[in-house]
């Protein structure tokens, strides 16, 4: 008796560690990302405070809400308090300036998300809707605008990879997909909370041949094949299961394939790992060294250093994570 008891007990646990590792097979996950999510980290990483910049001097004051670094170590951020893009040094230093308020060529009403492509700056400008690409000293070359008859396009965040540039739409609640040309070549989503469905989206971020969007609104990821097709999304979850995105705004990836964020209204950088589960995050709201009020955006320096556009703190705050 005893020893059918243990052997009903041992193809018990067969047929458990089976199904685990079917599960896995199926949905064909790394298996290494999936031990990563419940393994505690061993590089206890830990966001280092730099410094912040202001600018010189009073009229130097920014209301950062993009945010780009060039490869010769030039910012350039959006400034949607003044109407305009500012260009510092990686010390805040004033290099010059261009933009005014209006609906002319080269004015702004809302200038948000701005990328650094194939030598130009292009700034989204969704009240406007259009994206304005500049030189990188402010001439204009050219303006990007909605190709449908009377259809804003509300361009918001922006990316770039390879010759394609993506675009966030906050008006239609879409992705616009564009050529080095400025062509649309693609767009996908529509309003919604469903899989799939965008609300408010205000962050991209592309990576091997995936795009991740920001879905503000929905408190999430949306991931997306290069053509649109709907793949998942990640809601940012911690190692305990609690959701850790609130309102997300401006992403990039770090030099480790990590994925950060910026929470908006939690006044937080959250970090995600390749399973979209937050192994590392740091802020609160507040105006000390490790505090936030209402980030928009960040991007690095090719020494791996986090700039984060403080929105309403009015300043550029730098961390590396060691």
């Amino acid at each position: 008796m005893k020893r059918v008891v243990l052997i009903n007990i041992i193809l018990a646990l067969l047929i458990i560690v089976a199904s685990i590792f079917g599960y896995f097979y199926f949905i064909k996950r790394d298996l290494s990302d999936i031990l990563q999510n419940y393994l505690p980290d061993l590089n206890n990483p830990s966001a280092v405070f730099v410094g912040a910049l202001s600018g010189e001097n009073p009229e130097d004051e920014i209301t950062p809400s993009g945010l780009t670094i060039t490869s010769d170590g030039k910012m350039f951020i959006s400034d949607y308090g003044k109407y305009r893009v500012v260009i510092w040094d990686l010390n805040g230093r004033s290099l010059g300036e261009f933009g005014s308020y209006g609906d002319k060529p080269g004015q702004f009403k809302f200038p948000y998300g701005i990328i650094s492509f194939k030598g130009q700056v292009y700034v989204a400008d969704p009240v406007n809707g259009r994206i304005s690409v500049f030189t990188p000293d402010g001439g204009l070359v050219k303006i990007i605008s909605s190709p449908e008859p009377n259809k804003l396009y509300g361009f918001a965040a922006l990316a770039a990879d390879g010759d394609r540039i993506y675009a966030t739409d906050v008006v239609n609640h879409q992705v616009v997909v564009l050529d080095a040309a400025g062509k649309v070549v693609e767009k996908f989503g529509q309003k919604g909370t469903k899989p799939g469905e965008l609300y408010y989206p205000n962050g991209i971020a592309v990576r091997d041949k995936r795009i991740y969007v920001a879905d503000s609104n929905n408190n999430r990821i949306e991931i997306f094949t290069d053509d649109g097709v709907y793949q998942e999304n990640w809601l940012g979850t911690d190692k305990e299961g609690s959701q850790a995105l609130s309102h997300p705004r401006g992403m990039f990836f770090d030099q480790s394939g990590k994925l950060l964020v910026v929470n908006m209204m939690a006044s937080k950088v959250t970090r995600l790992n390749k399973s979209g589960v937050v192994d590392y995050h740091w802020g609160k709201q507040g105006s000390g060294d490790y505090e936030f009020f209402m980030p928009l955006s960040l991007t690095s320096d090719i020494s791996g250093k986090i700039y984060i556009g403080d929105n309403l703190n009015h300043r550029i705050s730098i961390f590396k994570i060691e």
